[in-house]
């Protein structure tokens, strides 16, 4: 993946990038967090979950993605039992392992991943840009079992 090197995070922080989906919704997603022409952080969040839930890099806790760089930017999900907080997230940015979670919630029955979907959301609330920016994907390789 590749963001412009103009890229400029929305003042939410919010910068989405790829949606997995379970029980027919957008439940995880990919973000590169951050305003501005600041850090921006490679973060997964989860959403329609029992609430918002944000995991940042834990492995590498200063993790960032740079403008205008080609990424490699790789994600392995394991999805809960029904009921249970027992599911896996865990990525690597350029080979370097960055966060790693072991008791992740996808879905609150044992419905399994079902949809990927490529969505660049820029923010969702307001905000404005002054140029263009673009993001950019590319072999994107996907599982499961």
């Amino acid at each position: 993946m590749k963001i412009s090197s103009n890229w400029v995070g929305h003042n939410s922080g919010v910068n989405k990038q790829i949606f997995v989906w379970s029980d027919n919704q957008p439940t995880v997603y990919t973000t590169t967090q951050g305003t501005g022409s600041g850090n921006l952080a490679p973060e997964i969040h989860l959403q329609g979950t029992g609430g918002t839930v944000n995991l940042p890099p834990n492995v590498v806790s200063n993790a960032s993605f740079t403008r205008g760089v080609w990424h490699r930017w790789e994600l392995l999900m394991v999805s809960n039992t029904a009921g249970a907080s027992n599911g896996i997230a865990t990525w690597w940015i350029d080979g370097v392992k960055v966060g790693d979670y072991n008791n992740v919630r996808y879905n609150s029955g044992s419905s399994p991943f079902n949809l990927f979907q490529w969505s660049p959301t820029w923010g969702g609330m307001g905000g404005s840009l002054s140029a263009d920016q673009y993001m950019w994907m590319d072999h994107i390789y996907i599982s499961g079992k």
